[in-house]
């Protein structure tokens, strides 16, 4: 696979940024109309590259990255500004802590727009889990446009995340279809179904 071919990438990297927070942040490379198999060594020889077996690295992005500030992609990718796609509530630092983090992003075949979970930390400081979020976003360079995240696992464990079913499509944590299995902290003990406005987990 060639960093030529049409690949979508989103660093969400903003998620937990807040004022008076550590200013985390979680990136997360989204693939989509791309095989989500192998990286061979074939690459821009402007642009260095390694695989190691998880990630796709660029070691030479510069002036190709860009961060989102203010409602624009206009913030240099070093030393630029950041604003917060889910900014937290009240600093996870304080005794009354309110923040989502964690992201886990995949682009859903079924739904056909990019799908979010995340953890969300409440009430005291030391990250307890208060429960498990879900949003949606058919135009990941829009981080405006993703749902206002709700509710699908109380409580529950850290780092949700949704593994594809589907061998024959490459499936995996980053495509998925209408049936996935779901996993927090690496185990898996259930099934989310994806459902369209209108359609039921029958049809």
């Amino acid at each position: 696979m060639s960093i030529q071919q049409p690949i979508a990438m989103a660093l969400i990297q903003s998620i937990l940024l807040a004022a008076g927070s550590l200013g985390a942040e979680t990136p997360s490379a989204v693939l989509r109309d791309a095989p989500l198999v192998k990286f061979p060594a074939e690459t821009d020889s402007n642009s260095p590259a390694h695989w190691d077996g998880g990630t796709f690295y660029l070691f030479s992005p510069v002036g190709k990255v860009w961060k989102w500030h203010a409602g624009q992609w206009n913030e240099k990718g070093l030393g630029g500004r950041l604003t917060p796609i889910f900014p937290a509530k009240i600093d996870w630092a304080r005794a009354d802590a309110d923040s989502l983090w964690g992201p886990s992003i995949h682009w859903n075949t079924h739904l056909q727009q990019y799908v979010i979970l995340l953890n969300r930390t409440k009430d005291k400081p030391g990250w307890p889990q208060e429960g498990i979020y879900i949003s949606f976003n058919p135009d990941v360079s829009n981080p405006s446009g993703w749902t206002a995240p709700k509710k699908i696992h109380d409580k529950g464990e850290w780092y949700p995340q949704v593994i594809g079913l589907d061998k024959s499509k490459c499936e995996s944590d980053k495509l998925a279809g209408r049936v996935v299995r779901f996993f927090m902290k690496g185990q898996s003990r259930w099934e989310i179904v994806f459902l369209k406005p209108g359609e039921k987990a029958g049809e």
